[in-house]
C-alpha cells in the first residue's frame, strides 16, 4: 500500500520546489478587497526563487531525481 502510495504521489510532486508568482497574484489579489495598498505590490516582493535556482543550475535537482525535472 505504501509502494502505490509512493508512486501515485511522485507523479504529482513539484520536482523543483519553485515558488509561483500566480499564487501570491491571488494572494495579494483576495487581500486587494479590503486593503487598497495589496493592488501596488508585486508578488515577486514576497519571495525569491534564487536558492532553488542556483539548486537547478549546479543539477542537484537532475540528480535528486534521476533526471532533469
Amino acid at each position: 500500500m505504501l509502494e502505490g502510495s509512493l508512486k501515485y504521489g511522485y507523479e504529482f510532486m513539484e520536482k523543483v520546489p519553485c515558488v509561483k508568482r500566480g499564487g501570491f497574484q491571488v494572494t495579494l489579489d483576495e487581500i486587494a478587497r479590503t486593503n487598497p495598498k495589496a493592488k501596488q505590490a508585486k508578488p515577486e516582493q514576497f519571495f525569491d526563487n534564487s536558492l532553488i535556482q542556483e539548486l537547478v543550475d549546479e543539477g542537484f535537482f537532475a540528480k535528486l531525481w534521476g533526471r532533469n525535472p
